[in-house]
């Protein structure tokens, strides 16, 4: 875990030990590990394309969503 941690860059510090943590710094959004698994892609990748600042930020929005349902 420090070596994942010491990778990161100091902005994605808090966001990589809340996640290790098991836990979103948005707190509960209704994503599931089964949404998480249909959303999946079949495909290998290499290299990452996401940033946690990019997940973070996501996350965010989505928390900030509202309406019915």
């Amino acid at each position: 875990m420090a070596e994942f941690l010491r990778g990161l860059a100091p902005a994605e510090i808090d966001i990589g030990v809340s996640y290790l943590a098991g836990a979103t710094r948005q707190g509960k959004s209704g994503i599931g590990y089964a949404l998480i698994a249909a959303a999946r892609s079949t495909a290998n990748v290499e290299k990452p394309e996401l940033t946690l600042t990019e997940v973070d930020a996501t996350l965010a929005e989505i928390a900030r969503a509202g309406g019915r349902g």
